[in-house]
């Protein structure tokens, strides 16, 4: 697999003009952007960097979550600990393991903070870029950050409860399927309906396994 090598490119280039996905994903994570307060954490606390993916950029499969940790974005790789765990046993279950991992947002914030609407608008300049250069054909979102990123808005409105339940793919913003699952981390945090969110979940990969 090809790997990307950071700064082979300079950070003031035109995003846009850039085809090749590899540099682009360089050019990205080599950057200095300032477009959301994100940057201000990043900015300020010494080690973290814009963490963009995990996995395969050649993967025709996408997973998407909610935003890097702090501790990933020291690592400058996202799920790289705790509930990344989780989900690299889901994706062994679905034969996906060459996944492209990435959130909607490509930098941690303070006490890992989940994205606000600004923040999530402000990286889609990114994150829109990077699945026009490198379409997926499928994605898996993860809880109701990683799918309101990818969803039509008018399928707002739906509860995530309903969208894993129903255990069949909505149609993406992209114009391609995205099954929805809960979060991994939802399953660390002893909440009463764990039981439930665990059966719905295992339904919806048992789907993804008999259909990929």
């Amino acid at each position: 697999m090809r790997q990307v090598r950071l700064f082979d490119i300079t950070a003031s280039q035109d995003l846009g003009k850039i085809e090749d996905p590899y540099k682009l994903l360089t050019a990205i994570a080599s950057s200095d952007c300032m477009r959301c307060r994100r940057a201000e954490h990043r900015n300020t606390n010494e080690g973290q960097r814009i963490t963009i993916y995990r996995g395969n950029p050649e993967s025709d499969f996408w997973v998407v979550g909610k935003s890097p940790g702090v501790a990933d974005g020291l690592e400058g790789m996202p799920y790289s600990f705790g509930s990344g765990e989780l989900l690299m046993k889901w994706l062994r279950f679905i034969g996906k393991e060459d996944a492209f991992l990435t959130n909607p947002v490509f930098c941690a914030a303070k006490d890992d903070a989940a994205p606000s609407q600004a923040e999530l608008k402000a990286c889609s300049f990114y994150f829109d870029m990077l699945v026009s250069r490198l379409k997926p054909k499928a994605m898996m979102c993860l809880g109701n950050v990683g799918w309101r990123a990818v969803a039509r808005e008018e399928d707002h409105a739906k509860s995530l409860a309903d969208v894993v339940a129903a255990a069949t793919p909505i149609q993406t913003r992209f114009g391609i399927p995205g099954w929805v699952v809960y979060h991994p981390a939802f399953f660390f945090k002893g909440t009463p309906d764990v039981d439930e969110a665990k059966a719905k979940t295992t339904k919806v990969l048992q789907v993804l396994k008999a259909t990929l």
